[in-house]
């Protein structure tokens, strides 16, 4: 079983409850509970980790270069929709709007 230190450790490095919780076959409730109590300061709930936001970046970054979002869905192992998904949130609008319209 992880040790409190080890929850927050991963925690802290950017990883969600959620992350955390099956990176250690825990249950996401119990881990939030620990991390809380080893002092930990907690990010607000939705808030986009260090890590999320990397990948973000690069699903754009790969969408600018004429990837479709199926190819990049691959690459990051996630489907279709949660690129897309990801894409709109970060202000990505993958065609640029028709002139005159």
């Amino acid at each position: 079983m992880a040790t409190r230190e080890e929850l927050r450790a991963a925690y802290e490095a950017g990883a969600t409850i959620s992350q955390v919780a099956r990176q250690f076959g825990m249950d996401p409730s119990w881990v939030s509970r620990k991390i809380k109590s080893s002092g930990a300061a907690m990010r607000p709930r939705g808030a986009a980790s260090p890590k999320s936001t990397s990948i973000t970046n690069e699903m754009v970054r790969l969408s600018e270069q004429g990837k479709l979002h199926k190819q990049i869905a691959h690459e990051f192992g996630v489907s279709r929709q949660a690129v897309s998904r990801r894409l709109i949130s970060a202000g990505h609008r993958r065609y640029a709007p028709s002139m005159g319209a």
